[in-house]
């Protein structure tokens, strides 16, 4: 049997909110459980002070990051361990880790262009 790499859009547009509540998106059952996936995602970051935040696919952290006093965007990866996206809905969410002032504005970082890639067996 052969493999196929293939992906599943999360979400196109810029978004905080969605992100913090979870997104579903769902991934076919051919999908190959013993491969990793790849999350690919832009973000945009508007901060003052530090804060920390992850992504976690159906409860797992998969990506993590810290940034201080920053105004930036662009373009991420992050290669996922097998098993973590699974076969039907999986659940993309976002999670505040902590700031340097205890505060901090959901508004100052957005996703888009959210894509998980995946390989399938044909």
């Amino acid at each position: 049997m052969g493999n196929i790499g293939n992906f599943s859009v999360v979400r196109d547009d810029w978004s905080h909110d969605a992100l913090r509540n979870g997104i579903d998106v769902d991934v076919p059952n051919h999908i190959d459980l013993d491969k990793r996936s790849v999350l690919s995602f832009m973000l945009s970051v508007l901060v003052e002070g530090s804060v920390g935040f992850s992504l976690r696919i159906n409860g797992t952290k998969v990506w993590n990051a810290t940034f201080l006093n920053t105004n930036r965007w662009g373009q991420f990866q992050e290669v996922i361990a097998a098993g973590v996206v699974r076969p039907g809905i999986n659940t993309v969410s976002f999670e505040y880790d902590g700031s340097s002032d205890g505060r901090f504005d959901f508004s100052g970082v957005k996703f888009s262009d959210i894509v998980i890639w995946w390989r399938g067996d044909i």
